[in-house]
């Protein structure tokens, strides 16, 4: 027959181990997370070199501006550069 003194030893050991469990769970999403971080840090150059080499026009579309639009928006920027 189970005694007391066990069954109280029993649950403290079985609280004990979902501690445990949910803070090495926090652990290993905290570093999940800082790696996902480090990698779209790194990424972030390629896309930032990839960015700068559009013309304004291709940057409209980019951004999902339809052609025509674009060329309209564009229109009175390209003057206003060349009149420097």
């Amino acid at each position: 027959m189970i005694t007391l003194e066990r069954l109280t030893m029993t649950i403290a050991v079985i609280i004990a181990l979902i501690v445990v469990a949910f803070c090495i769970g926090q652990e290993t999403e905290k570093q999940k997370l800082l790696k996902a971080s480090i990698t779209a840090f790194e990424n972030s150059h390629e896309i930032e070199n990839e960015v700068e080499t559009l013309t304004p026009y291709q940057r409209c579309l980019a951004v999902g501006g339809l052609p025509y639009d674009c060329r309209v928006l564009l229109r009175g920027l390209d003057k206003t550069t060349q009149g420097k």
